[in-house]
Formats: C-alpha cells, sequence, structure tokens
C-alpha cells in the first residue's frame, strides 16, 4: 500500500468523522472519540503512532458501519433526540436515547427495564 502524506490522512479522517455525525453517531461514540483525537492531534503537527495510523486507515477503508439493530426503531429514537435537541427540551431524555442508541444500533440485549423505559420515552415523543 502506498504510503499517504500527513495532509491526507488528517483530510480522510475529517470527511469519516463528518460523515460519522452525519450517521447518527454521537459524541459518546467511541469512532467519534478517537477520530476527534486523532484530528486535534494532527493539527498541533503531532503525528500518530503507527498502530493508531493504521486503525485510521482501516476505518476510512470499512466507511460508516451499518446497523445490526432495529433500524426503525434508530429512526425514532434519532428523530425524538433532534426534535428535543432543538427545542431544548428534555435533557434527561436525550441522554437516555443517546446512551441506548449504541446498544440497539449494535443489537445488543436490553433489560426489562431498558425496553420499558425506551417504549416510555418513544411514546412520550410521539405524543
Amino acid at each position: 500500500m502506498a504510503r499517504k502524506s500527513q495532509s491526507q490522512r488528517t483530510q480522510e479522517a475529517r470527511e469519516l468523522l463528518v460523515a460519522y455525525r452525519a450517521a447518527g453517531f454521537g459524541e459518546g461514540e467511541w469512532a467519534v472519540k478517537f477520530l476527534t483525537s486523532m484530528i486535534s492531534q494532527m493539527d498541533r503537527s503531532r503525528y500518530p503512532s503507527k498502530r493508531q495510523r493504521e486503525r485510521i486507515d482501516a476505518m476510512v477503508t470499512e466507511g460508516i458501519p451499518t446497523p445490526k439493530g432495529d433500524i426503525k426503531l434508530l429512526e425514532k429514537m434519532d428523530a425524538a433526540v433532534t426534535y428535543w435537541t432543538a427545542t431544548n427540551d428534555r435533557e434527561w431524555e436525550c441522554s437516555v436515547l443517546t446512551d441506548m442508541r449504541g446498544r440497539v444500533f449494535n443489537d445488543w440485549n436490553l433489560s426489562g427495564k431498558q425496553v420499558k423505559l425506551l417504549d416510555r420515552i418513544i411514546k412520550r415523543h410521539e405524543d
């Protein structure tokens, strides 16, 4: 594989970060935090280590991950967070939905209490 310049790798990381945010990944997601940290580091003229460069390149090659969980539920969750964030309302509900989004995205099992809470919050948004 050809070597990449620092400016090319930085630009690719910036584009990938924009794509992650457009896809609904929050600031708490590992990939977003990693890319933000690496971009900040490269902006300060500190080049990432070999493993960090390899991880950035692998993430660029893979692109945005596809959801393994319920896509309709993810859309409802994103709509609720977007609506409540725009109106500066229901901060707690937004944080719960943002936290649970990763679990639903990865199709991890939710406890009974989590399912009930998620249903109540989604219903509250729909009402």
